[in-house]
């Protein structure tokens, strides 16, 4: 089988055709599904190309004009030509062996990134990679195209850099704005996978992760770990937490000590509520890369929310002496000192949130409860626990005056629902009062009395005298319940 039968086309001399071949056949031969027929696929692809290249080559030789080396196509090459190289076999002989030797620039070039991303340590160094990105063949217009074209090419299936590489590329060469303009038509040189990919790479929102911790790595497979790596981030993202778990476990088996992805698998145990997974994940990433606040945020979160409250305290304690203004540290931290029955430093910490956010729910409702606990206890423990004086602390619980307390009162009545219970309740007792021929409070005194004696006959009542006295009852007990809710809310 030929590699136009592999490639599935006719032979042809255009590099563009061979690409769209090669792309379509790739989504059927994907190296993780099918490698031995992705491997096929490759060497027919590298075959094609060569091929074509060769052909470029040989369409064009160069004669000798006063020293200068002209290059002309056989077609227009005057028949004496021939006859000269006749007559001088051996320079035409010497010249055709030199010719051989040249090599196409854009060859070159991608034979250094090749090299580049082989050697791991020159692959993360982002210096060798500007260096490489300066070249003067770069801004040759001609060139870049091409070259642009043969790096797509090759990272389709070498994709694994550092993020910053991946922006640098894309400084160079705008490959995210070359895939929305192009659509379906770039799409038959590069896969959509690929694309999407890239283009969460240089997302300033998508996580970077480093791969600086596998510079000392010895004897492991860096592609198979970066790429069981960046799956489980993909599947984390998205929430499918089992396959997530299932990439992250192949690549801890591989290499146990990558400070990212300790942190990932923390991550997805604390989702999963495998708070003590989480913690150790959390432990032995800090063990290895101390300065990582990321992991110590996350596991002083995890602690608080397993009672290890000391333990939560010292982590935020140093997560703060980094970011003393962090509000998230500081409030997890005021709830552990709360907890630890340290009320005066957690006021001091919920008093200082206060400040930067008064409405702030969870600093109102823990300053309330710290208060709270202050006022109840004793003049001898205030002193002795060197709590602010009782007036400062009723202050702080904005403990209304009479007139104030009268006003709020008002206020809070002023909802529907206490409206309507009012009419209904105003409507009911005029007529239960044009009903009977008594005052309805001495009527409702008679129902009572009557409930305790045999004395007080209340026979003579009709039943809409009885329904109208029930109704009356029912929102006169409902209109209580919401006053007395009114007074709750107000009373400190």
């Amino acid at each position: 089988m030929s590699v136009w039968d592999i490639l599935g086309i006719e032979p042809t001399d255009e590099i563009s055709v061979i690409k769209k071949a090669y792309a379509k056949k790739l989504k059927i031969h994907h190296p993780e599904d099918d490698p031995e027929g992705y491997q096929r696929l490759r060497e027919a692809y590298d075959s094609a190309l060569k091929q074509q290249k060769e052909r470029e080559r040989n369409s064009s030789v160069p004669i000798l004009v006063e020293d200068h080396t002209v290059v002309q196509n056989f077609e227009t090459v005057p028949p004496d030509h021939y006859e000269y190289e006749h007559r001088a076999p051996s320079f035409y002989h010497e010249w055709e062996s030199a010719f051989e030797e040249r090599e196409d620039p854009v060859d070159v070039f991608i034979s250094k990134v090749e090299n580049l991303y082989t050697d791991f340590h020159s692959r993360i160094d982002i210096d060798k990679w500007r260096e490489l990105l300066n070249s003067d063949l770069i801004w040759n217009i001609e060139f870049k195209s091409k070259i642009s074209m043969e790096l797509l090419d090759f990272f389709q299936n070498h994709s694994y850099l550092p993020k910053h590489i991946w922006m640098l590329l894309e400084d160079s060469f705008y490959w995210s704005e070359e895939f929305q303009e192009e659509g379906e038509i770039i799409e038959e040189y590069i896969s959509a996978e690929f694309a999407a990919y890239y283009n969460r790479q240089i997302d300033s929102h998508y996580p970077e992760l480093s791969y600086d911790s596998l510079i000392n790595a010895e004897n492991i497979d860096y592609e198979t770990f970066l790429h069981y790596r960046e799956q489980g981030l993909s599947c984390l993202i998205a929430n499918h937490l089992d396959e997530a778990e299932d990439w992250f476990t192949k690549a801890y088996n591989i290499f146990k000590n990558d400070p990212d992805l300790l942190r990932l698998r923390g991550d997805l145990f604390y989702r999963l509520s495998r708070y003590e997974d989480a913690v150790e994940s959390f432990k032995q990433n800090l063990s290895i890369n101390p300065n990582d606040l990321d992991s110590r945020i996350s596991l002083a979160h995890v602690l608080h929310y397993m009672k290890y409250i000391n333990e939560s305290a010292a982590q935020c304690e140093k997560i703060l002496a980094v970011r003393p203004g962090d509000a998230d540290i500081l409030s997890l931290y005021g709830k552990n000192l709360f907890a630890q029955g340290e009320l005066n430093k957690s006021r001091e910490v919920f008093k200082k949130l206060e400040k930067k956010n008064p409405n702030d729910i969870d600093v109102i409702t823990y300053l309330g409860s710290i208060h709270g606990q202050m006022v109840k206890e004793k003049l001898i423990e205030r002193r002795q626990n060197n709590r602010p004086s009782l007036r400062e602390l009723k202050k702080e619980l904005c403990k209304p005056n009479f007139f104030k307390k009268i006003m709020l009162f008002l206020l809070f009545n002023l909802r529907m629902r206490v409206f309507v219970l009012t009419i209904l309740s105003a409507v009911c007792w005029n007529i239960f009062d044009n009903m009977i021929y008594i005052h309805p409070l001495f009527f409702v005194l008679g129902v009572f009395v009557s409930l305790l004696t045999a004395n007080v006959d209340l026979s003579f009542l009709t039943f809409s005298e009885w329904f109208m006295f029930y109704l009356l009852m029912i929102l006169s007990v409902l209109l209580l319940r919401e006053l007395r809710k009114a007074y709750k809310a107000i009373r400190y």
